[in-house]
């Protein structure tokens, strides 16, 4: 016996069937607005590795004048190294890498206030400030985040020693 149940449910197949057929036809991609966007081509040269600068991973940079500052993801011991630009001579190597009170686990992203290089530390959750006297970094603070933080990852300067993160 044939129930109105299965009548049902062959209806229902047969409408999708037409529906997932019908709208597998070509559209045109006129009016899509892509025929308008800019397309570009990024050039560059490889430098030579300086001495006393290895770095297993650089990730961000950050310049100031003619002082360059990369992150290092997997530093082995120092997580943050300064260049002098464009000759790339080898100038400090920053953020020992450790849980120790003065050391950092990692360097998610760094700034330049003025003199001064600003850097996230998102697994322990604090800042780092490097100030330099007479061209030696010096760390002058660590300071800590809000722990209801969810493990901040990036910051933006938005004023006067003020961050969004």
């Amino acid at each position: 016996m044939y129930r109105f149940t299965d009548f049902a449910r062959s209806l229902c197949m047969g409408a999708l069937a037409v529906w997932l057929l019908g709208s597998c036809r070509n559209s045109p991609s006129e009016g899509k607005g892509w025929e308008n966007v800019p397309v570009y081509q990024l050039h560059g040269e490889s430098l030579p590795m300086p001495e006393g600068g290895e770095m297993r991973y650089p990730y961000r940079l950050a310049m100031k004048g003619d002082t360059l500052a990369v992150t290092d993801l997997h530093g082995p011991e120092y997580l943050v190294q300064l260049f002098h630009y464009p000759d790339m001579e080898h100038i400090a190597s920053l953020g020992r890498r450790g849980n120790g009170p003065k050391e950092m686990i990692e360097a998610e992203n760094l700034y330049w206030i003025d003199n001064t290089l600003w850097v996230l530390d998102g697994e322990k959750q604090q800042f780092v400030r490097f100030s330099f006297n007479k061209d030696k970094p010096v760390v002058e603070e660590h300071t800590n985040l809000d722990k209801s933080l969810f493990r901040p990852g990036d910051f933006v300067p938005i004023g006067n020693y003020q961050f969004m993160i």
